[in-house]
C-alpha cells in the first residue's frame, strides 16, 4: 500500500503528518510541492485539494485533504484506511 504525500517543507502542519509518519514506521511516497512558485494553485492540484493547502494526503487513488490545525483525521479512525494502516 503506497501513501502519497503533498506536502512542503515550510508547512508546520505538513511536518506533523511526516512526523506522525515516521512515529508509526509508515513507507509514504513524497510529491513535494513548491509553494512559493504557486503549485499549489495550479489547476491539477485543486482538483486533488480544493482548498489548494498542504499536505494532503492519497492512498489508493483516493484522495484525503488534510485537516488544518494539525490533527491529522485519519489517525485513530479504524474505519479509514490511514487509520488501519497506522494501527489504530
Amino acid at each position: 500500500m503506497t501513501l502519497a504525500l503533498y506536502h512542503n517543507d515550510m508547512s508546520s502542519c505538513a511536518q506533523k503528518v511526516r512526523l506522525m509518519l515516521a512515529e508509526k514506521g509508515l513507507e509514504w511516497e513524497s510529491r513535494h510541492l513548491d509553494l512559493r512558485a504557486g503549485e499549489h494553485q495550479k489547476e491539477w492540484y485543486v482538483k486533488l485539494n480544493p482548498r489548494a493547502v498542504v499536505p494532503s494526503e492519497q492512498l489508493f487513488g483516493e484522495h484525503l485533504a488534510r485537516r488544518a490545525a494539525g490533527h491529522h483525521p485519519a489517525v485513530g479512525q479504524q474505519h479509514h484506511p490511514v487509520g488501519v494502516l497506522a494501527g489504530q
